[in-house]
């Protein structure tokens, strides 16, 4: 079924639905495709005798699976299309997860890219929109003279050559086997915890608008240490710490958040534990003794939206530059393992 500029195999829904005799089905889509839910659920309601319930809620990825709504409304079965499953991942409840594959022009983008490439050997990076296409990328990457290497994630991956903005062990497994890594998607973010994973140059690719990135992931990247180690200074000072646990299922690091609070303690700082599925930045204000904010959620909170914050929100690795135990040249995105 195509929608948009996307394409997945809704079969693979109905025959599961039709093989374990699913009733109840909660279907959860990222908000880029919701508007295309009700053609999804009138297909499976047509050839099988389930109910679709649509999740209204975000959906940010396979860590973040509504258990909690699925018990509520007595789902037989969560389907959440547009992700790869979390290898590790054990849920509660039945759980499909259906990836969708972009319609774009990857290998029209790995050509594009070829004149920014540097050496011989290059790490090819992509998400799970484009994973289908790996062979065809690594292809023309020979038929160029280049030599692609392939690298496999740890548990939290499901394909080689995927990396979530989580989780960049796939280029991290090859970083000493490659000259610089070609990510092909969209978007800055993956390449960033790239770069700043492996120290190795990292050219993206956009598949839908052929835009090369080289130069610029370079200098957004250290516009990103600099503007984070301000947040870490400003945090010198503070005296009120508060750590979130996120509940979503695959975000939650409580023993994290533990280890982090044991070592603020040591240093004589005080220690609040908030639990959050969302985390919002009205936090400041309901809580108006925190000074800084430790989040142990998805690592992209506490850099996409720390504007929204009246005070810094850090990562476990900014906690770390905070209390001296790592410099500021060994910065790292946070990522879950």
């Amino acid at each position: 079924m195509r929608i948009g500029s996307y394409s997945f195999d809704v079969s693979q829904i109905i025959e599961e639905i039709i093989r374990k005799h699913y009733g109840r089905i909660l279907l959860q889509l990222p908000d880029g495709i919701k508007m295309h839910a009700f053609r999804i659920v009138n297909e499976i309601e047509e050839k099988t005798n389930a109910k679709v319930l649509v999740s209204n809620d975000p959906c940010y990825g396979a860590c973040d699976v509504p258990l909690q709504t699925a018990i509520q409304v007595n789902a037989d079965m969560i389907v959440q299309l547009g992700h790869l499953p979390i290898p590790n991942f054990r849920l509660s409840i039945p759980t499909l997860f259906v990836n969708v594959n972009a319609i774009a022009r990857e290998e029209e983008a790995v050509k594009r890219a070829i004149k920014k490439l540097e050496g011989r050997r290059i790490g090819l990076l992509t998400t799970a929109q484009h994973i289908e296409k790996l062979p065809e990328m690594e292809k023309t990457l020979k038929q160029n003279g280049f030599i692609p290497v392939v690298g496999k994630g740890d548990k939290r991956i499901a394909r080689e050559g995927q990396v979530l903005g989580c989780d960049v062990s796939t280029a991290r497994s090859i970083e000493d086997k490659v000259n610089s890594f070609l990510f092909v998607g969209s978007g800055r973010f993956h390449a960033l915890a790239v770069s700043l994973s492996t120290n190795k140059p990292v050219i993206v690719t956009n598949p839908f608008t052929l835009e090369i990135l080289k130069d610029e992931i370079e200098t957004e990247k250290n516009k990103l240490i600099r503007r984070r180690y301000g947040y870490i200074t400003i945090a010198q000072n503070a005296q009120v710490f508060g750590i979130i646990v996120s509940t979503k299922p695959g975000q939650m690091r409580l023993a994290l958040a533990q280890k982090i609070e044991e070592k603020l303690r040591r240093e004589g700082r005080k220690v609040y534990r908030l639990v959050a599925d969302a985390i919002e930045p009205n936090i400041p204000n309901n809580f108006s003794d925190i000074e800084c904010l430790v989040s142990t959620a998805c690592p992209r909170v506490a850099i996409d939206e720390a504007s929204r914050f009246s005070i810094p929100v850090l990562t476990p690795i900014e906690i770390e530059i905070l209390l001296g135990e790592r410099g500021i040249e060994n910065y790292q995105l946070d990522t879950i393992a």
